[in-house]
């Protein structure tokens, strides 16, 4: 838009054609959206105060009262960058001893230095396009610092993995619909937990597979 500007400025072009570059210009960039526009952010702040209250142990021991204040900072983007590739990330607040939790107490670091701030995602997707796969059907690998792969909807998420951990490895993720009323999954994972150079690393394997069936009801009146 500058450089068009520039040369009508200059007398190199006219209004008619000044007009005719402009509006090329717009529809190019309404079919080719850039990268930042794409984006798609998100982001969280939590703030609690805890109290503790103690009494005397059998000892006598007086420990006195707590009160901490805690927050969790996080915030991440994604973007599809075209119909294969889909990347991501988030930042979150936290330290090394609390991967479990990214809560930051309030004091934690001395003379009010600064806050650690830690990668809490950081992955890319390939998808398979759909005009290669059967209607209905998605299928995707996922690679590197990632949500949890697998999905748990008979309890609370805490009870099995706790929602804080983002696990690191290579998952596939396949949905589809072979009837009407009917879809499956299929999820796989390959997880490392340590990286190390002189010994077998430790990780894990998951395979998760399911159906979903939505029976049709008909009410009599």
């Amino acid at each position: 838009v500058e450089t068009i500007a520039i040369l009508r400025e200059r007398g190199m072009i006219d209004d008619a054609k000044q007009a005719e570059l402009l509006a090329k210009n717009q529809a190019w960039e309404g079919s080719h959206p850039s990268l930042l526009s794409r984006l798609e952010w998100s982001a969280d702040f939590r703030s609690r105060l805890e109290n503790f209250w103690y009494e005397d142990d059998p000892f006598g021991v007086d420990t006195p009262d707590n009160t901490r204040g805690r927050y969790r900072f996080r915030i991440g983007a994604r973007a599809k960058v075209n119909e294969v590739v889909t990347a991501g990330f988030r930042i979150g607040s936290g330290d090394n001893n609390g991967y479990r939790s990214q809560n930051r107490s309030l004091g934690d670091s001395n003379n009010f230095d600064y806050d650690p701030i830690f990668i809490d995602q950081a992955y890319v997707e390939l998808a398979v396009p759909r005009r290669f796969l059967p209607e209905g059907m998605t299928l995707k690998s996922i690679s590197g610092k990632q949500v949890n792969p697998f999905l748990w909807k008979n309890g609370k998420d805490i009870l099995i993995w706790d929602n804080d951990i983002t696990p690191e490895g290579v998952g596939l993720q396949l949905t589809a619909l072979p009837a009407e009323r009917l879809s499956v999954f299929a999820n796989a994972a390959y997880l490392l937990s340590a990286q190390y150079n002189t010994t077998r690393d430790p990780h894990g394997l998951g395979l998760q597979g399911g159906l979903l069936f939505l029976p049709a009801f008909r009410l009599l009146a």
